[in-house]
């Protein structure tokens, strides 16, 4: 008997619908075919007509373990008889029953099974119609789907290390079925996929590669979701760590700065990179610029070559050791937008140096510029440290060195040391501060070849009078003394000037640190300012062979003290009111207010210094009784003494009392008594109570006495302060203590 027709079919199976599909029509034929070459992957075969197999005959199903098969049969389409029976059996290679179907009279049968092992699967099939011969065809369809594994990672990211503007990479490792990957990034604000652009490239692959990396990258979290048939799975992050620091290892063999593998970073050094050298010389091609953000330099044997070079830096200058190895033709160049400093433990010495930074630079040890300063833009900060130059370029009343610190501490050590050639001129752009230009000019009209190292400060000299001067001193040193005959221009702004000074009839004059001088190696030059350009002075002087402080001034400024009025009064309190007037107070050192019973011992009520010495009035608020003598004593700066008027003051027979200063009192408090004569006297403090808070024994001297009261200790409240004096007279007085 005929067995009808089988047909394969092999389709990939992604839900149960498709089995129910119509059965394609075909009318190959062919004979003798095993089912034993079915394809690795689902898909469909080519259609062959096969008898059925039944009994005990079968045909070979090769499977493989997790994957699930699907089969079924069908009629072709318009069929008769309807009431077809279809039986479909499924056993294992050594033929158990795995599973099986019987329709029962309809047109299909189907049956699935998921492999259980790899190898062969033995399939037989029987049809009929219900008890009737059937000899039309039918076809098998057999789908089967791969086995599905859920995605798994095996291997997260790890940190990456990366160097400003180089790259970096993060990858997994993951499996599963229809795998697929998709980087993400958190910048801080939770995770977000990530795109391909100019930074990110490979972004749904196993291997994320990063580019053009920036400080803002650093810290950023990395991670991989990969998404699979079956689910999904996310790996751990990982962070991105940028580093600007860019080392000189020389690992290439060579010296050249410009050969990436010579860096740790294997990059040449960028202005984004702070560079370190401390071993190995690294050498700038001549015609060539080098560039870095911070540089530190140390390493007692390196040396950074710019033999016609240049070296931009465009941070800070770490200096600790080792050396530049510059010629007249290369230079250092600060070029920051923001502050920039010079500093470290070892003085700084190259050829030529230019600021180009218009918000400064600061130099915080010393340095020497054998060649040139070029003050392009911006201001060179001291800092009172010793800057050595030779010469000085473009500099103007923008670009300048200022002497002081850029915290507006004036200098009091150092200054610009530069040395000028006989019968030559030099000026020396230097400042106080960055708001005041005062350079100086100093031409060596005689003498060898000498080293001057000047600085300036914003305060007339001392022994000027302040308000008939120029606000400034040019503080001028001479490596030789007394070698050189020189000629000096002082340059001030008007804004520099005195409320007297006056511009028509200045001269140069110098201070021999307490008074201003009109002699000692110069004779004054009294005349009309020159105008230097706008609100710029300047002013010279010939024939100078001394050197020291120098100012400028309408004349000399040395005055003697005058005291206009000196007076004592009395008031309604038993109280005396001193009053006075001075003329130049401003040469004053110190000011002593003295008191006499007798006109033979004065004793101090009060001294006064600095700022005080403008102050006009005194209250002795305990007075002695009888006839009192008042005098103020001034010493002036240059050492002299001087004494005001005697004021006289009778009070008669006015009644004795103390004075407790402060009061209120925190910690301590000073009881101040007036005694006529030497003798013992007790002090005893009692609280509101009544209780003896304190007591002590003093010995007094005649006039005015003061005993410190310890008060720290004691609780607050009001405290009742008694003396009792040799002759058994008490002194009260009320003190508060807080």
């Amino acid at each position: 008997m005929l067995k009808p027709v089988l047909q394969l079919l092999l389709a990939t199976f992604c839900h149960t619908a498709a089995l129910n599909a119509q059965c394609l029509a075909t009318d190959n034929f062919a004979e003798n075919f095993w089912l034993n070459n079915m394809p690795s992957q689902p898909g469909i075969a080519n259609e062959t007509y096969r008898l059925d197999a039944w009994g005990d005959e079968f045909y070979r199903i090769p499977v493989v373990a997790g994957n699930t098969y699907y089969f079924r049969t069908c009629f072709p389409e318009n069929i008769s008889p309807t009431n077809i029976n279809t039986i479909l059996s499924l056993h294992s290679n050594t033929n158990t029953l795995l599973v099986w179907n019987d329709n029962f009279c309809g047109q299909q049968s189907q049956i699935s099974w998921t492999a259980t092992y790899t190898g062969q699967a033995r399939l037989s099939f029987n049809i009929d119609n219900c008890g009737l011969l059937i000899t039309t065809s039918t076809k098998i369809g057999i789908y089967y789907t791969a086995a599905c594994t859920a995605p798994s990672v095996s291997q997260s990211p790890s940190a990456a290390n990366a160097c400003l503007g180089g790259t970096a990479s993060f990858s997994v490792v993951a499996a599963g079925t229809g795998i697929t990957y998709q980087w993400q990034v958190n910048t801080g604000s939770g995770f977000a996929s990530i795109n391909n652009n100019s930074t990110y490239s490979n972004a749904t692959t196993s291997t994320l590669s990063v580019s053009g990396i920036t400080a803002l990258l650093n810290g950023y979290q990395y991670r991989c979701v990969v998404t699979g048939t079956c689910g999904s799975a996310t790996s751990t992050a990982a962070a991105l760590n940028v580093s600007s620091t860019n080392t000189w290892t020389g690992a290439a063999a060579n010296n050249n700065w410009h050969t990436a593998g010579n860096w740790s970073c294997n990059q040449v050094p960028t202005p984004l990179h702070d560079v370190v050298v401390s071993t190995g010389v690294p050498t700038i091609a001549a015609g060539a610029t080098a560039q870095c953000r911070n540089l530190s330099k140390s390493g007692f044997l390196s040396t950074i070559g710019l033999q016609n070079a240049t070296l931009q830096i465009f941070g800070n200058l770490t200096y600790n050791g080792g050396s530049f190895s510059t010629n007249s033709n290369s230079s250092i160049q600060f070029t920051g937008s923001t502050k920039q400093t010079i500093g470290g433990v070892t003085p700084l010495s190259i050829s030529n140096m230019v600021i180009n930074n218009p918000q400064d630079v600061v130099l915080n040890n010393h340095a020497n510029i054998l060649g040139t300063l070029t003050l392009q833009t911006g201001k060179l900060f001291s800092n009172d440290n010793l800057l050595t130059v030779n010469n000085f370029a473009n500099a103007s009343s923008a670009n300048y060195v200022v002497t002081g610190s850029d915290a507006g501490v004036p200098a009091t050590t150092n200054g610009i040391k530069t040395s000028i050639g006989a019968g030559l001129s030099k000026q020396l752009p230097i400042g106080p501060t960055s708001s005041s230009y005062n350079p100086i000019t100093i031409t060596n009209s005689s003498g060898p070849a000498e080293d001057f190292t000047v600085r300036v400060n914003q305060t007339a000299p001392p022994g000027f009078l302040q308000q008939a001067s120029v606000g400034n001193t040019w503080q001028i040193d001479e490596a030789t003394l007394g070698s050189n005959t020189v000629t000096l221009r002082l340059q001030w702004n008007q804004n520099n000037e005195g409320a007297s000074f006056t511009r028509q009839n200045c001269s140069l004059y110098k201070s021999d640190g307490v008074n201003a001088i009109d002699q000692d190696g110069y004779t004054p030059q009294i005349g009309a300012a020159t105008n230097a350009g706008g609100s710029s002075w300047y002013h010279d002087l010939a024939g100078i062979t001394e050197l020291s402080p120098w100012g400028i001034s309408n004349g000399i400024v040395t005055l003697p003290l005058r005291f206009v009025h000196f007076t004592a009064q009395p008031n309604k309190r038993q109280q005396v009111a001193l009053q006075w007037s001075i003329d130049e107070v401003e040469t004053a050192a110190s000011m002593w207010i003295t008191r006499s019973s007798h006109n033979q011992r004065f004793d101090t009520l009060a001294k006064l210094e600095g700022q005080s010495l403008h102050t006009t009035a005194y209250l002795d608020q305990l007075p002695l009784p009888g006839r009192s003598l008042y005098r103020l004593v001034i010493q002036s700066k240059n050492g002299r003494t001087h004494f005001s008027n005697l004021a006289s003051v009778n009070l008669g027979s006015i009644s004795q009392s103390i004075l407790l200063i402060p009061n209120p009192a925190v910690s301590n408090s000073s009881l101040i008594f007036n005694s006529q004569t030497p003798q013992i006297a007790h002090i005893r403090v009692y609280t509101a109570t009544g209780t003896l808070q304190q007591y002590q024994m003093v010995t007094l001297a005649e006039g005015r006495n003061t005993v410190l009261l310890q008060t720290s200790g004691w609780k607050a409240g009001v405290y009742s302060v008694v003396l009792f004096t040799a002759n058994g007279i008490q002194f009260h007085s009320k003190l508060i203590k807080h």
